[in-house]
């Protein structure tokens, strides 16, 4: 039988993190001992250094909080003196090493927002709305010395709308993840699930996005562009130039097939691609405000019948 409560480490980064620390904060079967984050970053114009969410919500409520700017013999040594029972990860943003994810007795815990061994790596979320999956989900894993290589302790399906953003599926999937967490935890550390090895073969993964990968290539099929629309929103955010200009795309459907256009080509306030045809509806000019296409179009005469690049 578990002696609870579980004396437990958290380790996570970003605000998506911050529902899953909060459900193991609340729940009085947990003793959050730590929680670990990156070190603040510079932000804004007088590079002021910002501390993560995971940093301020843990010093709301007292919990010790460390920063390492990369994980050291000290840090290891460190975690080694605090001895807990169980390591809860989630997007902490940095490699474990194997000499830490054996010091607790149940592992290390990592939440992923994808159906394992699909959609391995860091753009999970986005991947999975870019490659058309209609369902996607969490992974409760148990952690090896591989990324996101370890067993399943649990998952959960969740279903992937035509009208889901990257970052509306993202506040989705983070609750749906934080709300089933101690009860999986639960139910690992009482013995009550074996974490199962993945199929590895079926492994696919997804890349480190940056500002560059959202460069639209209008060869490629409208719906294949109009999902990327979707997945890159609102980080990293899809583009073309319009002449020396850039253009944010911000938000598009799949337009009429009647019109036939070359890729890139605009008319009538739709753009030519690979197959078929993409509306663009909502829109964001180098330098000005977002704006709704037929605005952007009223303001912006000379728009139609040029090429997109």
């Amino acid at each position: 039988m578990a002696d609870f409560p579980i004396k437990t480490i958290f380790m996570g980064t970003p605000a998506i993190t911050l529902p899953a620390f909060e459900a193991l904060i609340k729940d009085k079967r947990f003793d959050i001992v730590a929680a670990y984050t990156q070190p603040d970053r510079p932000v804004g114009r007088h590079a002021e250094p910002m501390p993560t969410p995971v940093k301020v919500h843990a010093q709301k409520y007292d919990i010790p909080v460390y920063q390492p700017l990369k994980i050291s013999d000290t840090t290891v040594e460190q975690i080694k003196v605090i001895n807990p029972d169980l390591i809860v990860v989630f997007a902490y943003s940095a490699i474990i090493p194997k000499d830490i994810l054996d010091i607790p007795q149940y592992g290390c815990v990592n939440i992923h927002p994808s159906l394992l061994p699909k959609h391995r790596g860091p753009s999970p979320i986005t991947n999975a709305i870019e490659a058309g999956d209609e369902v996607t989900g969490v992974t409760y894993m148990l952690m090896d010395d591989k990324i996101d290589h370890g067993p399943i302790i649990k998952q959960y399906t969740y279903n992937i709308t035509s009208e889901h953003t990257g970052g509306q599926l993202t506040e989705e999937l983070t609750g749906f993840g934080a709300r089933n967490l101690v009860n999986v935890l639960v139910d690992y550390i009482e013995g009550k699930i074996s974490p199962t090895p993945q199929d590895h073969k079926k492994a696919t993964h997804s890349k480190l996005l940056k500002r560059e990968h959202g460069k639209i290539n209008w060869g490629l099929p409208a719906d294949e562009i109009e999902r990327k629309i979707r997945a890159y929103n609102p980080w990293p955010g899809t583009y073309c130039m319009w002449g020396d200009k850039k253009l944010k795309i911000i938000s598009a459907k799949v337009g009429s097939c009647d019109q036939r256009l070359e890729p890139g080509q605009v008319q009538d306030g739709v753009v030519g691609t690979g197959k078929g045809n993409i509306q663009p509806i909502q829109v964001q000019l180098e330098g000005k405000k977002p704006m709704q296409m037929n605005e952007f179009i009223n303001g912006n005469q000379d728009f139609e019948n040029t090429k997109l690049n």
